[in-house]
């Protein structure tokens, strides 16, 4: 497609297709890059980013799933073909690594 609308504005041979699409790949890579600097820059970003940072210390419970999105969590949880709860998913998805750590710890030293 964008090679036909070139073809029909330039002559070119067909073997300059390839720096043609590379050509145009590194403009359109620009181009994003400038759209998302200029929009990190502005006030309304900034007040995003400030709005969320204090809802984020506010946190008390943090969510400790890591990238792993709760239907790979349900049917890795699944057993004999019996999904978990919502509260099951929810404390999985909710603990505290650092006491859970120090707890193991604690207890590999008793043993």
């Amino acid at each position: 497609m964008i090679l036909e609308q070139q073809s029909k504005k330039f002559s070119s041979p067909k073997r300059g297709e390839a720096w043609v699409l590379k050509l145009l790949g590194k403009k359109w890579k620009d181009y994003k890059c400038s759209l998302k600097a200029s929009y990190w820059l502005s006030d309304k970003a900034k007040r995003c980013t400030q709005a969320n940072r204090n809802n984020r210390a506010k946190q008390t419970m943090p969510h400790t799933g890591g990238s792993k999105s709760i239907a790979t969590l349900m049917n890795e949880q699944d057993v004999n073909g019996i999904e978990p709860t919502r509260a099951e998913i929810f404390l999985l998805t909710h603990k505290n690594v650092w006491m859970v750590g120090h707890w193991m710890m604690i207890l590999s030293r008793q043993s």
